[in-house]
């Protein structure tokens, strides 16, 4: 054995080199068994121009879906914005009409009956808000999903047939 194992290293390397020698012919039999380059076959060309007109057409689709869903979005915001502003005025012009018939009222009784009546109707009122702004909402919602609904019809409630 040597000092420090020394001898062997020669054989080592030798048998390192042999080693890489016989991967490299191994490698080069592989390389003459492999079948020659073909020429492409024209029918798969055409299906593949075929693709990739229908990825044309399919961006394209997505990019007019993409569009009608921003002036969608824009048409909802513009109506949920108006819808607050409208609710705001009316209910202004309620509790001025409730403050002038209080200053009208001369007794207690009638005062509480004022006040009573106001109250009712600005919940009623309120409630009625509420749900005109749920209706909005989910008719923005269908508005802006509907550019979608005939790219990708799944998802928007209709299922996959298989």
């Amino acid at each position: 054995m040597g000092v420090n194992g020394r001898w062997l290293e020669p054989l080592g390397s030798r048998l390192h080199v042999a080693l890489h020698k016989f991967r490299r012919r191994r490698f080069a039999a592989h390389l003459e068994r492999a079948a020659p380059a073909r020429a492409p076959h024209p029918r798969r060309i055409s299906t593949t121009f075929k693709s990739f007109e229908d990825v044309q057409k399919l961006g394209k689709s997505q990019i007019e879906a993409a569009t009608a869903f921003a002036a969608a979005v824009w048409r909802g915001v513009q109506q949920i914005a108006a819808e607050p502003s409208t609710y705001a005025k009316r209910s202004i012009e309620d509790g001025s009409a409730a403050t002038t018939r209080l200053m009208g009222v001369t007794n207690l009784d009638g005062a509480v009956k004022v006040q009573a009546e106001y109250a009712r109707t600005t919940l009623a009122g309120m409630m009625a808000q509420a749900g005109r702004m749920n209706a909005l909402v989910m008719a923005v919602g269908k508005d802006v999903a509907e550019p979608f609904r005939a790219v990708m019809p799944i998802g928007f409630g209709e299922t996959r047939s298989r």
